[in-house]
């Protein structure tokens, strides 16, 4: 294999979906500076594999991700992780919570972490950082008064200590990871699972246009279990559906919901055909 990219430096939850993908060969993870260059470099053909994050269960769509599915038509969806969410805040040894008067992480953390923020840390200024990791990193070199928000992982490679540990709003915190490559939907594996299909829709503007759609799915009996809206880009009003679907593209159900979609909108891509993940 050429390499997994995700969303570095090392320390990141991007970097423990990546090693679950990877069965823990690290020495196949290529960190990345920016989610746009994970994509860069899968399309491009210096990766084989990217890792994304696409949702969190506490704050919702990562709409940066969605966005970067849609603008790269060489990619596809091969596969999915999930990963349990567990932040702590750290600071520098002998940094006590009293002192710290900024807090650095990635908007989701900083998002999912509000309810300590504002009652441990209300006077405090918040600073958005590309990842979590990199915010760890940062603190290393600052003084006592400063802390980051991240996982275990990321204190102990940077020295950090916990000043308070599972700082997140909800215990139970997940955020599910996509694999994108550029194979062909539903190319890869055909063995009997489990399986889910991810879709981009670019629908009309039109009365009951949306309705008309999840119709032939729920004439099918098939199950969604995600649908999310992004702008087209293209003029207000106009809008692109992410859904996912459970389903093997070869199921005959799920052919004849697709058959009579694609008859109704402007496009239709079909961004993979995958196993759900198993916890």
């Amino acid at each position: 294999m050429k390499g997994i990219g995700y969303l570095g430096p090392e320390g990141t939850y991007s970097e423990k979906a990546a090693l679950l993908y990877a069965g823990d060969r690290k020495d196949l993870l290529a960190p990345c500076s920016t989610l746009e260059a994970v994509c860069q470099a899968v399309v491009q053909g210096t990766l084989n594999a990217g890792v994304l994050p696409l949702e969190n269960s506490c704050e919702g769509t990562v709409v940066r991700t969605l966005d970067l599915l849609v603008r790269n038509e060489a990619l596809s969806i091969t596969g999915e992780i999930i990963v349990p969410v567990q932040h702590h805040l750290l600071a520098r040894p002998e940094t006590t919570l009293d002192q710290i008067g900024l807090v650095l992480s990635h908007p989701q953390p900083l998002a999912q972490c509000s309810e300590f923020l504002s009652q441990q840390l209300p006077g405090a200024k918040l600073q958005e950082m590309v990842s979590t990791a990199a915010a760890a990193r940062v603190i290393r070199e600052c003084g006592l008064g400063v802390a980051a928000i991240g996982n275990a992982e990321a204190g102990i490679r940077y020295n950090l200590v916990k000043v308070c540990e599972n700082i997140q709003n909800m215990k139970n915190n997940y955020t599910r990871f996509v694999v994108v490559g550029r194979e062909k939907p539903g190319e890869a594996e055909k063995k009997p699972a489990e399986y889910k299909i991810s879709l981009l829709l670019h629908i009309h503007d039109r009365q009951g246009a949306l309705y008309n759609i999840l119709k032939e799915f729920a004439r099918e009996g098939i199950n969604l279990t995600k649908i999310e809206s992004r702008p087209a880009k293209t003029r207000l009003g106009e809008y692109i559906f992410f859904i996912d679907l459970d389903g093997h593209l070869e199921n005959p159900a799920v052919y004849r919901a697709l058959r009579e979609v694609d008859k109704q909108i402007i496009a239709l891509r079909i961004l993979g055909c995958y196993r759900k993940f198993k916890h």
